[in-house]
């Protein structure tokens, strides 16, 4: 498909809406099945422009990232934390929760300093779930991607915030040190 990307219950190409429907067929599966599919994502944070990562539905596709940053599946944050808030339109049982993360230090692009999971019912008042501290060190000049998936206790929630706080300036001893680093986000996981 040419230029096609997910628009509400389908996937929009330029000439046609496919429906989840058309998709299945087309597949051979039945996409209603996945979970990943009934998700509502409200992202607070404004990604950069060049690395929309399919927007915000791309966060809950279930589509993954590599080490290439500019392959289109990683959203960018620069100068900012990430924050979003993802819907799962009924209290759900919650077993697993993560985000995937990357680490390109020669592109300005570093593992968030740490991230937090909270959940609500109500959407308004949120319960901190699992915090993880990054342990990729900042000088650290391997490319990496890294799934951040604490241990938790099954809990219910229709609501899932992630929180994941960026690097800031970029160091001193970084070619681009006093800019503003970024933060690459390719998936929340949530089962």
């Amino acid at each position: 498909m040419r230029n096609a990307f997910i628009k509400g219950t389908g996937v929009y190409v330029p000439e046609k809406v496919l429906t989840n429907d058309d998709l299945s067929r087309m597949l051979g599966e039945n996409i209603n099945d996945f979970a990943q599919f009934e998700k509502a994502a409200d992202i607070l944070s404004k990604y950069n422009r060049q690395y929309t990562g399919s927007g915000d539905f791309g966060l809950i596709d279930g589509i993954r990232g590599n080490l290439n940053f500019s392959s289109g599946e990683w959203q960018g944050y620069q100068a900012q934390d990430f924050v979003a808030v993802i819907d799962l339109q009924e209290e759900t049982e919650i077993k697993r929760i993560g985000g995937g993360f990357l680490q390109n230090a020669r592109s300005w692009i570093w593992m968030p300093t740490r991230v937090e999971f909270e959940t609500s019912n109500d959407g308004a008042n949120f319960t901190p779930l699992a915090e993880i501290k990054t342990e990729v060190a900042p000088d650290d000049m391997t490319e990496r991607f890294k799934d951040y998936l604490p241990t938790i206790a099954p809990t219910k929630a229709r609501f899932v915030r992630v929180k994941a706080y960026n690097l800031g300036k970029i160091p001193a001893w970084h070619p681009g040190a006093g800019d503003d680093a970024f933060i690459f986000i390719d998936e929340i996981i949530i089962e």
